[in-house]
């Protein structure tokens, strides 16, 4: 069914539900997929539409990494996908945006921003940490300009009580240090 998707033949993937085909299914290999992502993509929107229609998982994408539909089509710019998707109650990725901010990959950031990423959000297990902590915390001094510019919370303590200004301090990232101040963030 991911080939079918793949390849945008809605009939195939119609046939292949209606035979009792897994509509999560995750085609092992180096890619690692379900069909929705595949799909989206490539833009496929009436597979994607049948597939969703069937059951598919709007948050399973990729497994290697945790990339999802969503993230796949606005990526691509497959737009009409991403309309689609956004409708339907397709997230970018919850944990997508923490992850890309504690690596200090600005360009994943500044993607999964314009897409709608919650520049809030803080990962199950995570210990009250934003975005915002993971990248100060790393002296990632783009992604922490990146965050506070789509209105990061600069301020709000994590669940030990640091913010994303004492973090930098302690770990001695005075770039990251001297931008957070300028911008009204205090320890």
């Amino acid at each position: 069914m991911v080939d079918a998707a793949k390849e945008g033949d809605t009939k195939m993937v119609r046939e292949l539900l209606a035979a009792g085909a897994d509509v999560n299914h995750t085609k092992e290999g180096d890619e690692a997929t379900t069909a929705l992502y595949k799909a989206a993509a490539r833009g496929h929107l009436e597979a994607a539409q049948a597939l969703i229609d069937a059951g598919a998982d709007v948050e399973k994408g990729r497994t290697d990494d945790g990339d999802t539909p969503l993230q796949v089509a606005y990526r691509k710019n497959k737009k009409s996908v991403v309309e689609y998707l956004k409708s339907v109650g397709a997230q970018m990725g919850l944990d997508a945006l923490v992850d890309a901010a504690e690596k200090g990959d600005a360009k994943k950031v500044r993607e999964l921003l314009a897409a709608g990423a919650d520049v809030n959000h803080t990962k199950e297990g995570n210990d009250g940490m934003t975005a915002l902590f993971k990248a100060a915390r790393a002296g990632h001094l783009e992604v922490v300009k990146a965050l506070v510019g789509a209105k990061a919370n600069v301020n709000k303590p994590a669940d030990n009580g640091f913010t994303p200004l004492k973090w930098a301090t302690a770990r001695k990232h005075t770039p990251v240090v001297e931008y957070l101040k300028s911008v009204g963030a205090h320890e």
